[in-house]
């Protein structure tokens, strides 16, 4: 019976283990900052599915397009709701859409990290 228990209490430090070397695993986004993205998308890039790292420079919780994370010359993040980030945060999001309007991006997105 302590055999049993002692294996079953080794599993689980073990997968503990593994689970808290996850969590620790830094991000390597494919587009280091906001710039760099616009580039690619301006170039004609196919950048759906990809990630970005950036830095928010403006919110407009109330856009036409959604709730907007503002980053570069004419990068407009949006979402349907609050991303709970705030101007000065720097983010990793994962590219779902893109679309040009007006001559700025409208960019779908889904939030991967915040600092």
């Amino acid at each position: 019976m302590k055999k049993i228990i002692v294996t079953i209490l080794l599993c689980v430090c073990i997968v503990g283990l593994f689970a808290a070397c996850k969590d620790n695993e830094k991000i390597v986004p494919d587009y280091k900052n906001g710039e760099q993205y616009e580039y690619a998308l301006e170039t004609g890039e196919y950048t759906t599915g990809k990630t970005v790292s950036f830095t928010v420079n403006d919110i407009h919780p109330n856009s036409i397009f959604g709730y907007n994370l503002c980053a570069g010359k004419h990068l407009n993040f949006v979402a349907p709701t609050n991303p709970d980030v705030s101007v000065g945060d720097t983010v990793v999001v994962r590219i779902l859409n893109v679309r040009s309007v007006l001559e700025s991006w409208i960019i779908d997105y889904e939030l991967i990290s915040k600092e």
